[in-house]
Formats: C-alpha cells, sequence, structure tokens
C-alpha cells in the first residue's frame, strides 16, 4: 500500500513549458542552458536556454525553460525495446532515452520500422524481424 501512494522509481514528466522529476539522487550541475541529474547510477542531462528550478521539495523538481529537442538517425541507435503499451527505450552509445506517449502512440509501429530498416542495411530482406 505505501508504493502505491509514494512513489519511489525515478520518473520524468515533460510537458511543453515544464519539466517534472521525481526520485533523483543529486543536482550535479545547474545553469541556464544545461542542467545533469543523477538518479540510479546514471546521468540525465537537460540542454536549453533560461532553464530555472522553479520548484524543489525533497526528491522532487521541476523546471522551467525553453527545452531543446534531440534528434536521432536511426543508423545511429544501437537497439530499441517497448516497455508497455505507449513507452519505446532506446539506446544510443550508453545513453537510454525514452518516448512515452498517450493511448495513441503506437510505439511497436516504430520499433519495426526500424528492425526493417536494420535489416535491410545488413541485406537481411526477408528475415524475421527480431519483433
Amino acid at each position: 500500500m505505501k508504493n502505491q501512494i509514494f512513489e519511489t522509481k525515478f520518473k520524468i514528466n515533460i510537458t511543453e513549458s515544464n519539466i517534472n522529476i521525481v526520485n533523483y539522487n543529486k543536482i550535479i550541475e545547474i545553469n541556464d542552458s544545461n542542467i545533469i541529474i543523477e538518479y540510479n547510477n546514471k546521468l540525465l542531462k537537460i540542454y536549453g536556454n533560461n532553464l530555472t528550478i522553479k520548484k524543489m521539495i525533497d526528491d522532487e523538481i521541476l523546471i522551467q525553460g525553453k527545452k531543446e529537442v534531440s534528434s536521432f538517425k536511426l543508423d545511429d541507435i544501437d537497439e530499441m525495446t517497448i516497455l508497455g503499451k505507449n513507452k519505446l527505450n532506446f539506446y544510443v552509445g550508453h545513453e537510454t532515452y525514452q518516448i512515452k506517449g498517450t493511448k495513441r502512440l503506437n510505439v511497436l509501429k516504430y520499433m519495426y520500422y526500424y528492425y526493417l530498416r536494420r535489416n535491410k542495411k545488413e541485406g537481411k530482406n526477408n528475415e524475421f524481424l527480431g519483433l
């Protein structure tokens, strides 16, 4: 019952105007263009302009500012995994990124396209996609 009331897992929620982070370990660096936060022996790097901390309570932090959008080429992605109905993790080097959407987001479609493209690049045109 306690775990249902008090969230214990690291969680990040990004909206158009805010970044809300729950259950982080510590803030490593903070300035108006980037914030680095440690969680579960990993680092979260947030880049943007005019980044400011608007609220800080125990293990929760609310950040405001103009965030930069990251983009990745499919060829740069090492691997993908699906976590639940609408969560997709992808891995670039030693970094892990997560896409989480509403019920309408079909992450299987993106993973299918990734594996289809990867198999074609490797010359495996009619082979199992790994899904």
